[in-house]
């Protein structure tokens, strides 16, 4: 390189560019010095992009420019020391332009990486999973088949002169791929975390998670485009809607887990979702090592439901009734037809004859809705042995409870409450839903002739934040007295009481009513039909 002398160094400088410039062109031709600089250019990505550096390498971003722009400099200096190339100084016009170039040809091949991750969900949506695209959009295990079948693709397509990349970092690019084209974004690491039980994403796209009774900030972000997208993918394959006109939706993924999405302008800081998990239920077990449940209340339990009496699980939101569910709908005999009716998936029955329903939305044009209240009559024309209901909202009560009182034993469902007493006002008042001309007095008597037990589910939170869940009081519904005023003429007998302590003990019998019940079912009601201790 010629020094710049006081007056003609500009000049001394210009006259070297254009070899310099011819220079750099011929050794580009080199592939060994392609394929250094695009190693150099992966290189400086990798660090900031993790296992997406090839898309940022395909479509980079101007910072992605910034850090290429660097590692090519590095790569060069480098080389420069070596007398292979002229000095930095000197090539810098020529290597930027080489870097623009470089930058811009990477508009085509993103085309063609988009243009084969199209194909290749088209014929996967068409072929694997019947036009559908569920499994496709949500199971990890479709994912997976994908996500190999890009990666073969993209081997072949991308040759080492274009891209100096391994076999697992093509995978990696491919799963990136089908992550955000076919699944649920920056969600996806969550959904596949089983030791989540809610996913929330809120103000400005930030993702909280609820982990071991704790909510804690990810860090994470979730687009808003993304999250619209995710919302009306989901609600495309569950046959609803969301939109402007229609701002907020229901759904469930593949697993059960249930999903809520709200829009702006309902929602002031952005697109808001709220996944509840339930693909990884605790078991018997946990829930009892977890003081969720006694080993004695669960002998209760298990005595109760194999006598065929009528269970109701009231709790607040989130407070474990549909795991409690799940757990005493395991005591049922494998003998037995089960009918289970829910607005999501979320039951998860061991049994061998179950029969699964569920609610349909009205479509756009207001009509194809099968609400519970028909899924309920329905039932009782498929010769059930049992009737088990996820939810109780509305108008369907009143066929349950008239279901329970024409020898349709051994129902169990849920439903939100504070308490016993305010569980039996409520479904009082659903039942006049299904007929207004229904009394008070009239609908509670129904109640008291056809329910059994009530298992109350509370949500604690702790001093530190941490949250429980558990089983709170069971009680026997054991008949109405119409001379004393609305829930009060109810006789409640208290069986099970969680103390100030926070253990659930045995606190009552059972009345003559339920043990005759019990005992013709079958069931030896001597241990709960003495008191405790005699």
């Amino acid at each position: 390189m010629a020094k710049q002398g006081a007056g003609g160094g500009q000049v001394a400088a210009a006259t070297q560019v254009a070899p310099a410039a011819n220079e750099f062109d011929r050794l580009l031709q080199e592939k060994s010095l392609l394929g250094e600089l695009v190693q150099a250019v992966a290189t400086a990505l990798r660090a900031g992009h993790g296992n997406a550096w090839l898309v940022a390498f395909y479509n980079p971003s101007p910072k992605d420019e910034a850090d290429i722009g660097l590692g090519v400099r590095a790569c060069l200096q480098q080389m420069a020391g070596t007398g292979r190339v002229p000095d930095w100084a000197v090539i810098q016009q020529p290597a930027m332009q080489w870097l623009t170039r470089f930058i811009q040809s990477r508009a085509e091949q993103v085309a063609k990486l988009r243009d084969l991750i199209d194909r290749t969900a088209a014929k996967m949506a068409a072929v694997g999973t019947g036009g559908q695209g569920w499994e496709v959009f949500l199971s990890p295990e479709r994912r997976t088949a994908v996500s190999a079948e890009v990666a073969h693709d993209l081997s072949l397509y991308m040759g080492p002169e274009q891209l100096v990349a391994t076999d697992p970092e093509i995978l990696a690019l491919a799963e990136w791929l089908v992550r955000e084209n076919l699944g649920a974004g920056a969600l996806e690491g969550f959904l596949r975390d089983g030791s989540l039980t809610e996913i929330m994403v809120g103000a400005g796209g930030r993702i909280w998670v609820e982990k071991d009774g704790l909510v804690a900030d990810t860090g994470q972000v979730l687009p808003e485009m993304r999250a619209l997208w995710f919302a009306q993918r989901l609600a495309a394959i569950i046959g609803s809607r969301i939109d402007q006109s229609e701002p907020s939706m229901d759904g469930f993924l593949y697993d059960g887990s249930r999903v809520h999405v709200i829009l702006p302008p309902i929602a002031l800081d952005g697109v808001s979702i709220t996944i509840r998990r339930h693909s990884r239920r605790p078991s018997l077990e946990q829930l009892i090592a977890s003081n969720a449940l006694t080993e004695e209340a669960t002998a209760f339990l298990r005595d109760a439901v194999s006598g065929m009496a009528n269970v109701l699980i009231s709790g607040g939101t989130s407070s474990g009734k549909t795991t409690i569910l799940n757990v005493v709908s395991g005591f049922i005999s494998d003998k037995q037809r089960v009918l289970t009716m829910e607005d999501a998936p979320e039951l998860r029955l061991p049994l061998p004859h179950v029969i699964r329903l569920r609610t349909r939305k009205a479509n756009i044009e207001g009509r194809g809705d099968f609400t519970m209240r028909m899924l309920v009559k329905e039932s009782l024309r498929m010769r059930p042995d049992r009737i088990v209901v996820g939810e109780v909202r509305g108008a369907e009560a009143l066929d349950m409870i008239e279901a329970m009182n024409t020898g349709h034993d051994g129902c169990l469902s849920t439903a939100h409450a504070n308490g016993p007493e305010d569980m039996l006002g409520r479904l009082g008042q659903m039942m006049k839903r299904g007929d207004p001309q229904l009394t008070d007095g009239g609908a509670f008597e129904l109640i008291a002739s056809a329910l059994h037990l009530i298992v109350h589910a509370e949500r604690r939170v702790d001093t530190d934040g941490r949250v429980s869940r558990g089983v709170d009081e069971i009680v026997e519904i054991e008949r109405y007295r119409p001379d004393r005023p609305g829930i009060h003429g109810f006789v409640i007998r208290p069986l099970f009481s969680r103390g100030p302590d926070r253990v659930l003990r045995r606190v009552g019998t059972v009345s003559e009513k339920l043990a005759l019940h019990l005992r013709l079912n079958g069931v030896d009601v001597a241990p709960w039909a003495v008191p405790d201790g005699d």
